[in-house]
């Protein structure tokens, strides 16, 4: 359960950001390098009906922290 930082409310989670044809997702790179071109970690967007508030989150958090860890960079 996600709330919103502006307000506080209880926001609605697992909304996509899409563009037509395309999905967003996250290609991990860092000062040590990058993961494989194969870990892709799709982007999720939750919103505030309170305020609009969007945030923007990678639901599979332990399996990108997990890849993290393994990183040989």
């Amino acid at each position: 359960m996600r709330f919103c930082l502006r307000c506080q409310a209880k926001m609605m989670e697992g909304a996509y950001l899409n563009i037509p044809g395309k999905l967003f997702t996250v290609d991990v790179k860092t000062d040590r390098g990058s993961f494989s071109p194969f870990d892709r970690f799709p982007l999720k967007a939750a919103v505030c009906p309170n305020c609009g508030e969007v945030s923007i989150y990678i639901e599979d958090h332990k399996d990108f922290a997990e890849k993290a860890n393994k990183s040989p960079f």
